[in-house]
């Protein structure tokens, strides 16, 4: 399994390189995710939201102070539909988890349900055990985080589904979709 380097910070687009990058989806520091996809293309991005009440594009719920709280996670866990990562995903401080899984675990929803995404500055840029995602230090514009790669979606691969026709160019496009034609995209040739 292998361990990828992250950035997360409140100011999203000002995080520098690396292999995946977290943005807040609703809040104080909401960005939107395809200005941190634009500023970092072809990367993997975690979603954030601060309350229950806006899960939307969500990854993961933030459980710490001045955002949920520890008994929000049951019905994230279990209503979340993350764009992003494999399962739902909390983020909490270190000296919380065993509250965190505890009540979850009250609630019947086993630990294979969702991931932890702990925060602990503690400069080890590695998963600890037990956990699935680590915040682990702290810089002036961003924080670091380390991922397991096992979290994140494995994007689709694109297959042709069709061509677009243009009438004023007479040029043709190729169209892709990862969804059986759900949604669509198309590569514009030169010209068309």
């Amino acid at each position: 399994m292998s361990v990828l380097q992250g950035e997360d910070s409140t100011t999203a687009t000002t995080e520098t390189s690396s292999d995946f990058y977290c943005y807040y989806t609703t809040g104080d520091f909401e960005t939107a995710s395809s200005a941190v996809k634009a500023k970092f293309p072809g990367k993997k991005y975690i979603g954030i939201t601060t309350n229950y009440a806006n899960i939307a594009g969500a990854d993961v719920l933030d459980v710490e102070n001045g955002a949920a709280i520890v008994d929000d996670a049951i019905d994230f866990v279990k209503d979340a539909k993350p764009p992003n990562l494999n399962l739902p995903t909390i983020y909490i401080e270190e000296a919380n988890i065993a509250e965190l899984k505890t009540t979850l675990t009250n609630a019947g929803i086993a630990r294979d349900k969702y991931y932890l995404f702990q925060a602990d500055w503690n400069d080890k840029d590695s998963v600890p055990s037990g956990v699935d995602i680590a915040q682990y230090e702290n810089t002036s514009a961003y924080d670091k985080d380390v991922a397991n790669s096992y979290v994140f979606k494995t994007p689709l691969p694109e297959k042709q589904i069709g061509t677009v026709h243009s009438e004023t160019t007479g040029g043709n496009a190729t169209v892709y979709s990862v969804d059986g034609g759900q949604t669509w995209t198309f590569h514009k040739p030169e010209g068309f």
